[in-house]
C-alpha cells in the first residue's frame, strides 16, 4: 500500500481537438486477424532473473506493483486516512495510479485524456489520447510510461507528456493493463483475442495465437518468462515469452476477466463463476 490514498472525483473540462503525431504506426488489420505461424518473429532468449526486470524503482509503476502482480508495496500505509486533496476530472475514471521515480502520479480516463498530477494534487499535464483510457498504464526504468487505450492504440510518453511513438495495435478496444518484461518488451491483450509484444522501440516483436476474447485481464510474467493471461472464454493461457504461442491452457467454470497473479510459482486466477484457482506452472489444478 502506498502512502497516499488516491481520492479521484470527477470534474475538469474535456479538451477539444487531437495532436497529430509524426511518429504513429498502424498494424494492418489483416496482419493482425491473420497472423500466420511462419510470421512469428524469433528473438532472443528471455532473461530468466524476473528482479532485474525493466519496471521503474518507484513505490508502484505498474498494475498491481510489479510484473507479477503481487500488489505488494515496500512502504508501510497509514493506520488512520483522511483525505488530503481532491482531483476532478470530468469523466469516469477506472484506470489504477501508478507512480514515477519522479514521485509524480499518473493515471488515464474515459475522457480520452492521461494525466500527471503532483503529489499535492495540481495538474502537471494531461496527454490527449485517440480513445478512452480504462487500463493503468506501466513505467519503465528509463522513465517511459507505456499506456494503451480503448481505440485498440498503445503509447510511449516522456514524463514531461510527450509521444516518444505510438503503435495502434488493433481496432478492437484495449483494457488490459500492459506489463514490461524482464527484457523490456511490452505486452498487452487486446479484445481482439490476441497478446501483442511490442519492442521498446515501438516496432512489433510478435502477435500471439487467437485467445478467446481478452477483456481486462492483464498478463503476468513468471521467473522463466513465461506469459499468463485470462480470457473470455475461459481459460488460463500460459505463452512463450519467444514467439507468443500457447504452451498450455487450463480451463475455469467462466469467463475470465481477472488478471492472474503468481507466488512461489503458483498462478491464481478468478473466473466470473465465483472460483477461484491455483493453477501449477504445468497447468494442473494445484
Amino acid at each position: 500500500m502506498t502512502r497516499n490514498k488516491l481520492l479521484i472525483i470527477i470534474a475538469l473540462v474535456l479538451a477539444a481537438g487531437f495532436a497529430v503525431y509524426s511518429k504513429v504506426v498502424k498494424i494492418p488489420q489483416k496482419q493482425v486477424l491473420l497472423q500466420q505461424e511462419s510470421s512469428i518473429r524469433e528473438s532472443e532468449p528471455v532473461i530468466k532473473d524476473v528482479a532485474a526486470n525493466t519496471l521503474a524503482e518507484s513505490p508502484w509503476p505498474a498494475f498491481q506493483a510489479d510484473i507479477k502482480h503481487s500488489g505488494r508495496s515496500i512502504y508501510k500505509g497509514l493506520d488512520n486516512l483522511k483525505k488530503k486533496w481532491v482531483f476532478q476530472v470530468n469523466s469516469i475514471v477506472e484506470s489504477s495510479v501508478v507512480i514515477g521515480v519522479d514521485g509524480f502520479l499518473y493515471f488515464g480516463a474515459y475522457d480520452s485524456n492521461f494525466y500527471s498530477i503532483t503529489r499535492l494534487g495540481k495538474m502537471r499535464w494531461k496527454f490527449p489520447t485517440r480513445g478512452p483510457v480504462r487500463a493503468t498504464a506501466a513505467i519503465a526504468k528509463d522513465g517511459t510510461i507505456y499506456v494503451a487505450s480503448r481505440d485498440g492504440t498503445l503509447y510511449a510518453l516522456n514524463s514531461h507528456g510527450k509521444a516518444k511513438w505510438i503503435r495502434v495495435l488493433s481496432e478492437k478496444p484495449i483494457d488490459s493493463s500492459p506489463v514490461i518484461g524482464p527484457d523490456g518488451t511490452i505486452f498487452v491483450g487486446c479484445h481482439d483475442g490476441y497478446l501483442y509484444a511490442v519492442n521498446p522501440d515501438g516496432t512489433l516483436r510478435w502477435v500471439s495465437e487467437p485467445l478467446g476474447h481478452i477483456s481486462a485481464s492483464s498478463p503476468a510474467v513468471a521467473e522463466d518468462g513465461t506469459i499468463y493471461i485470462g480470457s473470455y472464454d475461459g481459460s488460463l493461457y500460459a505463452l512463450d515469452n519467444n514467439n507468443g504461442r500457447v504452451k498450455w491452457k487450463f480451463q475455469t467454470s467462466g469467463g475470465v476477466r481477472a488478471s492472474p497473479a503468481i507466488s512461489d510459482g503458483t498462478i491464481y486466477i478468478g473466473s466470473r463463476s465465483g472460483i477461484l484457482y491455483a493453477v501449477n506452472s504445468s497447468g494442473t489444478l494445484k
